[in-house]
């Protein structure tokens, strides 16, 4: 675990500096360790699911579903003095007992090429954010997570390599609906591409090779300056991708809306 968690100051100025850093001091900035802002170490847990059926919507089948109305569909159940992980009314519970602390669960199988969702809803207003983990190597070693801090409409893609945590996008958005509600979150994953969104709306696209090919992906709760952060999570799903009925509704639905402005990084360095 790591002493320095990533504050909102620091979180707000990081958004504003990355820009800045990137076009003055890059290759060094993102190789150097003291740029790297400090985030919490993640847990070790983890969860192994069994198919869950479901019947799509938009005329593709997801590779795999949970609404989380059977509380014997697999998920971790525990209860540590770090986290706890239940099913509870229908919906996934973890809490992040301790500061400056990850925690992460996923369902047994690996992916490539995939849309992720889940609705993610945190029931306290306490320091913390949430959202989907992806990319996760067998070891546990490495892995990307896109979380929204719900309270001031934030959003991260971070990048976590054998201990140390590299930002590649951040931001605000508008489509981010803040407080005790709850957000669609997603992630599309194809090749080195990643887009994230939120309801439905892109709010950032980035290119990252690093972790590539077949990998696990899952749900992920962070705490920074305050303890027992508790985020329950539903409608977890994993779709193929492309997946032509399903991308065609979902792209249609959204054409006009634009790409929110973040600090997002490509692999040359430069700021989109």
């Amino acid at each position: 675990m790591i002493s320095d968690p990533r504050s909102r100051l620091s979180r707000r100025i990081l958004a504003l500096v990355i820009p800045a850093l990137l076009v003055i001091l890059w290759p060094t900035t993102l190789a150097a360790d003291s740029n790297t802002p400090a985030r919490p170490q993640p847990n070790a847990g983890a969860s192994y699911l069994p198919f869950v059926a479901f019947n799509a919507t938009f005329g593709c089948q997801p590779l795999f579903f949970d609404d989380f109305s059977d509380p014997s569909s697999g998920w971790l159940v525990e209860d540590t003095e770090r986290w706890l992980m239940e099913y509870k009314n229908g919906e996934y519970r973890i809490i992040t007992r301790e500061v400056n602390d990850v925690v992460r669960s996923w369902p047994q199988g690996a992916y490539q090429n995939y849309r992720i969702a889940a609705d993610v809803r945190p029931v306290v207003k306490n320091n913390g954010s949430a959202g989907l983990m992806f990319g996760l190597s067998d070891a546990s070693r490495q892995y990307y997570t896109f979380e929204v801090y719900q309270e001031l409409g934030e959003y991260d893609i971070w990048r976590f390599n054998k201990g140390q945590w590299l930002p590649l996008a951040t931001g605000y958005s508008a489509h981010i609906n803040r407080g005790l509600t709850t957000n669609h979150l997603e992630v599309v994953r194809n090749g080195s591409e990643i887009r994230a969104y939120a309801n439905g709306y892109l709010i950032t696209t980035i290119n990252d090779d690093s972790f590539l090919g077949a990998r696990q992906v899952g749900l992920v709760v962070t705490t920074y300056d305050y303890e027992n952060y508790d985020v329950r999570f539903d409608n977890f799903a994993i779709y193929p991708y492309p997946c032509d009925g399903m991308m065609a509704a979902h792209e249609a639905a959204n054409a006009d809306a634009p790409v929110e402005a973040g600090a997002a990084v490509d692999l040359n360095g430069k700021v989109r």
